[in-house]
């Protein structure tokens, strides 16, 4: 019985007949891996991914791709539904992490639901990070859920980033109101 140490790992390997350079596949694997790396400067699934782009296949499959895209028609609509359903987990966790209701009117419908900075100034925020709609969620995540934001409805926000209140606050005195007339 000849023995010797691992090429990846150093852990002593022993053989019988043919000698080994590796104690087990995973080392193996792992090793030629990092060879290829070092070698071509890609991984081995990057120069995949191009030769499979550069002949106009799917990433994932040997089907032709969509005009402009990197997957098939299937691959690209699996992806699609992947991401909206990651979109709106992150938007249910962002909105139970503020409270799940509009902060003015108690309203609890999430598809009338919208995060609110509540100094204002949320347009100048969000340009100076440079993130809009779930890329803002994924900063609200990240920063660990600030205490500077709050829920309110459409309605809400609208009204007072438009009018400056809200109309189910109690009117202030000095404050125009609008009232329709029928």
């Amino acid at each position: 019985m000849k023995e010797g140490l691992c090429e990846y790992c150093g852990n002593p390997i022993s053989w019988k007949y043919k000698p080994r350079k590796f104690c087990n596949n995973n080392c193996k694997n792992t090793y030629m891996k990092v060879k290829y790396k070092e070698k071509n400067g890609m991984s081995i699934q990057k120069a995949r991914s191009i030769q499979k782009k550069s002949v106009g296949l799917c990433h994932d499959c040997p089907e032709p791709v969509v005009i402009g895209k990197t997957l098939c028609d299937i691959h690209l609509h699996q992806k699609r539904i992947s991401s909206r359903r990651q979109q709106e987990s992150l938007r249910i966790r962002i909105l139970s992490n503020y409270g799940n209701c509009c902060s003015c009117c108690g309203d609890k419908q999430a598809e009338f639901l919208a995060i609110d900075h509540i100094n204002g100034g949320g347009n100048k925020h969000r340009k100076s990070l440079k993130v809009t709609g779930y890329g803002f969620y994924r900063w609200l995540k990240k920063n660990n859920f600030p205490k500077e934001f709050r829920i309110l409805c459409h309605n809400c926000n609208f009204s007072l980033g438009h009018y400056g209140y809200c109309p189910h606050e109690k009117e202030k005195p000095g404050q125009l109101t609008l009232h329709l007339v029928s």
